[in-house]
């Protein structure tokens, strides 16, 4: 996923002829309607199935929809991934993240609603995972940190995954982050609150 005018845009490669990739006369149907870049936070998700293609979502709702071109299937690029930078581009994400989440599995749309819509006691579930939940392989808090304050004693260049099933092997590493003092890229508060545990959703 990335930004253009404001706008998300998602795409994915099973390799270069079979993918989900919003270009040419596809260009405006793997696009959110919504512009996230307002100073506020969103939660956002792209969901990569064999059946539909992808799909954007934002704070729950789809607004962006592309079926497959070519073949579906799993990815074939064997590389890493990157949070806030295009590689091979130079682009840098300018703006603030919390809570990312990889998984293995699809989601439908009624179940991204409910991750995001408000319970039953009224309360929207801006939470924390438990980081044992199924096909979650990858999970960043980005919680390592100590907002505007001085980071570099601790030398906190890691982005800790808190997912269990792979036993959190796939720590990430900060490049370019700022750690001391009030130039602190960390940043508190976000949409979730630390230790706020999200309930299960039935």
């Amino acid at each position: 996923m990335y930004l253009e005018d404001g706008r998300l845009r998602g795409w994915y490669f099973k390799d270069g002829a079979n993918k989900v990739h919003g270009y040419g006369a596809n260009a405006e149907k793997l696009k959110s309607t919504t512009i996230v870049a307002d100073d506020n936070w969103h939660h956002v998700a792209f969901v990569v199935d064999k059946k539909d293609g992808g799909r954007i979502f934002v704070d729950g709702i789809k607004e962006g929809s592309l079926a497959w071109q070519g073949q579906a299937g799993n990815s074939d690029i064997k590389v890493g991934a990157s949070l806030g930078y295009y590689p091979g581009q130079g682009s840098m994400y300018k703006g603030q993240m919390d809570e990312v989440r990889i998984w293995n599995r699809t989601f439908t749309d009624d179940e991204i609603s409910k991750r995001v819509k408000p319970g039953k006691s009224g309360k929207k579930r801006s939470c924390e995972l438990t980081g044992s939940e199924p096909n979650l392989v990858a999970y960043y808090k980005f919680n390592e940190g100590v907002a505007s304050g001085s980071n570099n004693e601790f030398g906190n260049t890691i982005l800790l995954d808190a997912a269990a099933q792979l036993g959190g092997a796939n720590h990430g590493k900060l490049v370019n982050f700022g750690l001391a003092g009030s130039s602190s890229n960390w940043v508190a508060p976000s949409r979730v609150r630390t230790g706020d545990t999200c309930p299960k959703i039935n």
